[in-house]
C-alpha cells in the first residue's frame, strides 16, 4: 500500500499533499489547516495560505484529481456575515472548488454554545469531467468517544489503485549458516516474539500486509538473537549538526514546554511556566537563525577565497542549487502578463532575454563619439584583414602532445592565455575582479586601509558603491571590439573574436521547454571564458579617466580612488565635492 501513496514537496505547515496513484488520472489529495480568525485579525495570513493552495491548484489541476480536505476555519453557510467566509467562498468560486452533491449540512466544531461547519471535504472538478463529484459519498461521524472538538468528516468513493513493484533497498542478504544457529535458542526467542502478537483482520487487503510485515519482524528478530553475526570493523560516525549550544538550548526548551504542559497549558502571558517556554523557544529560534548566518558567511568565504579551477565547489554550487529545496516556480507575473504553465514561463524568460539582446538608442550617449568609433572600426577590419598571417606547420608530435594535455585536464588554451595576458597587460591596477593571482579581498584590504587612513588623520571619508545594471547583458560589440583592438588584441585574434559574436543566436531552456531562437545584438557571452576580460576592457576607460583626474583619496601616494571588482565600483572621496566629481566623472566615461 505504501507504493500507491506518496507526499508531494509543495505547500507549508498548514497546508499539505499527497499523491495516490490510480490507474486513470492521480489523485492530488490536499489536506489544510488554515488560519483561525482568532489569529488573524486583518486575515492576512489566511489570504497567504489560499494563495498557497492556489499554487498547488495550478500545478497540479491538469494532470490530477484533486480533492481538498481539512479545517478550513470558514464556513459556506453561517447565520452571520463573515469576512473570512467570504474570502473563503470567493476562493471557492473562483477556482471552481465545490461540495460534492448530497453533501451534509451540520455542524463539525462545537465550543461551549457555539457552533459552525467549517471542516470540509471538497473536489476541484476538472475539464470536460462533470462526474467528479458524483461518485463521492460525505458523512459526518458523531462518534461517542470522539473527545475532540471537532467532528470526523468521512468521505466513500471507489478508485482503482495502481499497483507498482516495490523497490528493494541496496543491503546485501547474505545465506543464513543454520549449522550457526542455536535452534533451541531460536526456537525460544521465535515464541517470545510471536506470543504477543494481535494480527489484524486477514480477510482485508491491509491487515494481510499487517500481519505478514508482523510475522517478518518476528522472525528476524529471533534470528538475530540466535545468530552471531561478525561486526564490521569500521563505523561511520554521524555528523551531529547541532552544535552544543543548540543542543543545551533545545533541552532547556523542551523541558520548559513538559513543565507547561504539565500544568495544563496554561494561556496566561504573565503564568511564569508560559514565560519561561516562549523564552526558551526565542533563545532556540535565535542561535539557529545565527548559525545558519554562520554557514552562509561560511560558505560565502570559501567562495571568495577559491580558484577559478576549483571544479569541486563549482559543482557542489550547482548541486545545491538544483536540489530539492530549491524548486522550479509555479506563477510567473510580470508586468504586462501571468504564466502558470511550464511552457508560458519558458516564453516570458525568452521574452526578457530577447529585450535585453536588443541594442536601444539612449538620448544621453555621445552621438559623435559614437560615430568616430564606427568609422575608426572600417579602419580597424581593414588592417587586421590585410595583415599577412604566418602560420607555423604542426607536427603529429605537437598534436600528440596537446592530445595528451586535455586528456590529463591541462589544456588551457595558448590563444586564451595569450588573450588574457595581453588585456591584464593593459588592466588598470584598481581592477582585481576576475584576475589571475589577484583576490577581489584585495579590495577589502584597500576599502579597510582607506578607513583606517581616514580615522587616524582623522578626515572625512564617503564610500558611495556603484553596481552597474545588468552590465554584461548591454556590452555594445561595436565598441568593444573598438577597446580590444586599442588594448593590444589585432590580426587574426581579433577577426577571430569579431566573427564570435557575429550574429550569435540564443535558446531559452527551463523545465525541459526550448525557446525559439533570437540574436545578441549586444552583451558578453554568459560563462564564457573570456566574457570577465572582455567587461573589464570595456569598462577600462571609466577607471582611467577617474584616476587621470585625481579626484578621490590617496594613501600615502598611492591613489585608490576607485577599488573595482568586475563591474562593482566602490569610490572613496574624502568631500562631498569630490564624491559628485568622481560620479560626474564616471557617467561622463559611460
Amino acid at each position: 500500500m505504501s507504493t500507491m501513496f506518496s507526499q508531494l514537496p509543495d505547500g507549508d505547515n498548514r497546508i499539505q499533499a499527497i499523491e495516490i496513484s490510480t490507474t486513470k488520472d492521480p489523485i492530488c489529495l490536499i489536506n489544510v489547516y488554515l488560519p483561525s480568525r482568532g489569529t488573524d485579525k486583518g486575515h492576512d495570513a489566511y489570504r497567504a495560505a489560499l494563495d498557497i493552495l492556489k499554487e498547488l491548484l495550478l500545478k497540479y489541476q491538469r494532470t490530477h484529481s484533486i480533492i481538498i480536505a481539512g479545517d478550513f476555519n470558514a464556513s459556506f453557510h453561517r447565520q452571520y456575515k463573515d469576512t473570512q467566509d467570504e474570502l473563503f467562498k470567493n476562493f471557492c468560486k473562483e477556482n471552481q472548488i465545490e461540495l460534492p452533491s448530497n453533501y451534509p449540512i451540520d455542524h463539525t466544531y462545537h465550543q461551549g454554545d457555539s457552533k459552525s461547519q467549517i471542516d470540509y471535504i471538497l473536489t476541484k472538478s476538472r475539464e470536460n469531467d462533470d462526474e467528479s463529484t458524483e461518485y463521492m459519498q460525505v458523512k459526518i461521524l458523531r462518534e461517542g468517544h470522539n473527545t475532540s472538538d471537532h467532528y470526523p468528516v468521512s468521505a466513500e468513493f471507489s478508485v482503482r489503485l495502481q499497483t507498482a513493484q516495490k523497490q528493494l533497498n541496496g543491503d546485501i542478504v547474505t545465506k543464513i549458516n543454520w549449522e550457526k544457529v542455536d535452534k533451541t535458542s531460536y526456537e525460544q526467542n521465535l515464541k517470545e516474539e510471536l506470543k504477543d502478537r494481535k494480527y489484524l483482520n486477514m480477510r482485508t487487503p491491509y491487515g494481510i500486509e499487517q500481519a505478514t510485515n508482523q510475522l517478518i519482524s518476528g522472525l528476524t528478530n529471533a534470528l538475530n538473537l540466535s545468530y552471531p553475526r561478525r561486526k564490521s570493523k569500521f563505523s561511520r560516525k554521524k555528523e551531529d549538526n547541532w552544535s552544543p549550544q543548540l543542543a543545551k538550548a533545545v533541552g532547556l526548551s523542551k523541558k520548559a514546554f513538559y513543565l507547561w504542559k504539565k500544568l495544563g497549558s496554561p494561556p496566561s502571558k504573565n503564568n511564569i511556566y508560559n514565560l519561561k517556554r516562549l523564552e526558551t523557544k526565542r533563545s532556540v529560534r535565535s542561535i539557529q537563525r545565527q548559525q545558519t548566518a554562520d554557514k552562509r558567511i561560511k560558505l560565502h568565504e570559501e567562495i571568495m577565497m577559491a580558484s577559478d579551477r576549483d571544479k569541486d565547489l563549482f559543482f557542489r554550487l550547482i548541486k545545491t542549487q538544483r536540489s530539492s529545496s530549491s524548486q522550479f516556480t509555479h506563477t510567473l507575473r510580470t508586468e504586462e502578463k501571468e504564466a502558470s504553465t511550464p511552457n508560458e514561463i519558458n516564453n516570458v524568460f525568452k521574452d526578457h532575454f530577447e529585450k535585453l539582446a536588443k541594442t536601444n538608442s539612449n538620448p544621453i550617449f555621445n552621438i559623435g563619439h559614437d560615430n568616430l568609433v564606427m568609422l575608426d572600426m572600417e579602419t580597424i577590419v581593414n588592417i587586421c584583414e590585410n595583415q599577412e598571417i604566418t602560420i607555423q606547420p604542426v607536427t603529429s608530435t605537437e598534436i600528440t602532445k596537446r592530445i595528451s594535455d586535455i586528456k590529463k585536464k591541462k589544456g588551457w588554451g595558448c590563444r586564451r592565455a595569450r588573450i588574457e595576458g595581453t588585456l591584464n597587460k593593459h588592466q588598470n591596477k584598481l581592477q582585481k575582479g576576475f584576475t589571475k593571482g589577484a583576490s577581489s579581498i584585495n579590495i577589502a584590504l584597500l576599502i579597510s586601509e582607506a578607513i583606517n587612513e581616514a580615522k587616524d588623520k582623522n578626515e572625512c571619508l564617503i564610500l558611495i558603491t556603484l553596481d552597474a545594471e545588468k552590465a554584461f547583458d548591454v556590452v555594445d560589440h561595436i565598441h568593444l571590439f573598438w577597446k580590444l583592438y586599442h588594448q593590444g588584441i589585432n590580426g587574426a585574434s581579433w577577426l577571430l573574436i569579431k566573427e564570435l559574436y557575429n550574429k550569435t543566436t540564443t535558446q531559452v531552456k527551463s523545465q525541459g521547454y526550448i525557446s525559439e531562437t533570437f540574436v545578441n545584438e549586444q552583451g558578453v557571452k554568459q560563462g564564457g571564458i573570456l566574457s570577465a576580460n572582455f567587461y573589464k576592457a570595456y569598462n577600462k576607460n571609466i577607471l582611467d579617466t577617474l584616476e587621470s583626474t585625481n579626484i578621490g583619496i590617496k594613501i600615502g601616494t598611492n591613489y585608490v580612488g576607485c577599488p573595482t571588482c568586475a563591474d562593482d565600483i566602490m569610490l572613496c572621496a574624502g568631500s562631498e565635492h569630490d564624491a559628485k566629481s568622481e560620479l560626474c566623472e564616471k557617467n561622463s566615461s559611460q
